[in-house]
C-alpha cells in the first residue's frame, strides 16, 4: 500500500483519500462468481478524516492487515475473529457494499491502547463477551473492557441505559430474555469484572472506574466518571 505523501496534492484529506482509493481497490475482490464488482454506496454522513487516520494508524503499525478484499486480518493479538471486514453487503440479493462505519473507530482503538497507552499486543483481545476490546493485565486477569460505537449519540444512547441498569437489581442468567445492546455490556461487566471500561465514538472517549460490591453474590457494577485510562504499567 503506499505511503500517504505519494497522494496528489488536492482538497481531500490524504487519509480519506486513502480509504477512497482501499475502498475502489477492493471491489474487484469481493466480486461474486458470474457477477460485476459491486457497487459502493456511501453513507449519508462522510467519514471523517480523524475516522480514516484512527483506521490507518491501526494498519500502519502492523496490528492488522489488509487483504485484498478489505478484510482486515489481527497479527499478533490475544484473539478475535480471523478477519474484519471493512465493507459487507447488507443485502445479499443487491450487488452493493457498504462500509462497516464502526469498525474504524474499533481498529484506532486498538491502535490506541497499543501506541499510547503502551499494552502489548498480546494483552489485547478483540470481541470478548459483549466487547470490540478487552486489555488484560499482566496477571492475566481482565483489566480494561472497550466499545466502540459510530456515533455520539449511539454512546449517549448506550451509557445512559448502563446508568438506569446499575440502578436496579440485576441477576446474571445464561438464559435471560433478549437482551439489548447496552444490557448485553453490563451484563459483561458483571461476568467479567474489568476494573476500567472505556466507551469511544468518533472524536469521544469517556473513561470509567468500575466498582462491584465485594460479595459477589451482589450483581451490580457501578460506572465511575474518570479522567483517562492509565498506560501500560511492568508486571
Amino acid at each position: 500500500m503506499p505511503d500517504e505523501d505519494t497522494y496528489p496534492a488536492s482538497s481531500t484529506d490524504p487519509a480519506i483519500q486513502r480509504l477512497e482509493d482501499l475502498i475502489q481497490r477492493s471491489l474487484p475482490a469481493l466480486a461474486r462468481p458470474g457477477e460485476d464488482p459491486p457497487e459502493y454506496a456511501r453513507s449519508a454522513v462522510e467519514v471523517t478524516p480523524g475516522e480514516a487516520q484512527g483506521f490507518f494508524r491501526a494498519i500502519d503499525a502492523g496490528l492488522f492487515v489488509l487483504e485484498r478484499d478489505a478484510q482486515c486480518r489481527p497479527i499478533g493479538l490475544r484473539a478475535g475473529y480471523y478477519c474484519y471486514p471493512l465493507l459487507y453487503r447488507p443485502l445479499n440479493a443487491v450487488n452493493e457494499v457498504i462500509l462497516w462505519r464502526e469498525w474504524l473507530t474499533h481498529a484506532a482503538a486498538v491502535a490506541s491502547l497499543h501506541g499510547d497507552f503502551h499494552y502489548p499486543r498480546y494483552d489485547i483481545a478483540l470481541d470478548v463477551d459483549a466487547f470490540d476490546v478487552l486489555v488484560y493485565s499482566p496477571l492475566n486477569q481482565p483489566l480494561l473492557a472497550v466499545e466502540a460505537k459510530k456515533t455520539s449519540k449511539e454512546l449517549d444512547r448506550m451509557l445512559a441505559e448502563i446508568n438506569t441498569l446499575q440502578r436496579q437489581a440485576w441477576e446474571l442468567k445464561c438464559n435471560a430474555p433478549r437482551l439489548s445492546n447496552a444490557a448485553k455490556k453490563y451484563r459483561g461487566l458483571l461476568a467479567l469484572r474489568p476494573e476500567f471500561f472505556l466507551a469511544v465514538a468518533p472524536g469521544i472517549s469517556r473513561a470509567y472506574a468500575v466498582h462491584y460490591p465485594d460479595d459477589r453474590a451482589v450483581q451490580r457494577a457501578e460506572l465511575m466518571p474518570i479522567e483517562g485510562i492509565a498506560a501500560a504499567t511492568d508486571p
